[in-house]
């Protein structure tokens, strides 16, 4: 939402995006990240020109409600402030930060979203949308108190049912409610940060 007096590089840059996001067709939230390998696309809704747009980008891994478990603080992410103004937008992941493939696999994504809206042709090829995972996100743990993680852990890797997942220093347990897979693991998180996300 807009600031009237930002104090932060988060709120001057949200003052800029309330600004340009409306009356647009649709958004591109483009990302890197700092977990190796981590491609994928996230899809609040479930509307038709979310889910054509979403696979229009020829991501294998698709995930969903990402929004939802940030349901509780009063703030719009680029995604859910589209949503407002009934416009179409994903967010995708791109590699590492420093990985050269990022540039590529965001450039990729850019002629792709462009030929969805008809500015180019860019390619022929159509994907097979049933090649992608739907993941539908489901927590986020923050690290509440000093701890570690009860092995390494790495983003996508899979979690089974009762799982100990984390284990704090005073002796508390974070154990898997389901089957599922974990996303965006911070290794060097410190008390305060998110920690890591769920999904299945």
């Amino acid at each position: 939402d807009v600031h009237a007096n930002p104090d932060t590089y988060e709120k001057h840059l949200s003052n800029i995006l309330t600004a340009f996001i409306p009356n647009k067709d649709a958004i591109l939230d483009i990302h890197s990240g700092n977990a190796e390998w981590s491609i994928f696309v996230f899809q609040d809704y479930d509307d038709n020109s979310y889910s054509d747009l979403a696979n229009a980008l020829w991501f294998d891994i698709i995930v969903h409600w990402w929004s939802s478990i940030y349901s509780w603080k009063k703030w719009w992410d680029v995604t859910s402030y589209a949503h407002k103004f009934n416009i179409p937008s994903v967010v995708i992941e791109c590699w590492q930060h420093n990985d050269p493939n990022a540039v590529a696999v965001a450039e990729s994504s850019i002629l792709r979203f462009m030929s969805h809206y008809g500015l180019i042709e860019y390619p022929e090829f159509i994907w097979d949308i049933n090649i992608s995972v739907h993941l539908m996100m489901q927590k986020l743990y923050y690290m509440e108190s000093e701890g570690k993680f009860a092995k390494e852990r790495k983003h996508w890797d899979f979690i089974s049912e009762w799982e100990i997942i984390a284990k704090y220093t005073h002796g508390w347990l974070i154990i898997s409610e389901y089957d599922c897979y974990i996303i965006l693991p911070k290794t060097f998180a410190r008390v305060g940060d998110e920690w890591f996300y769920i999904a299945k």
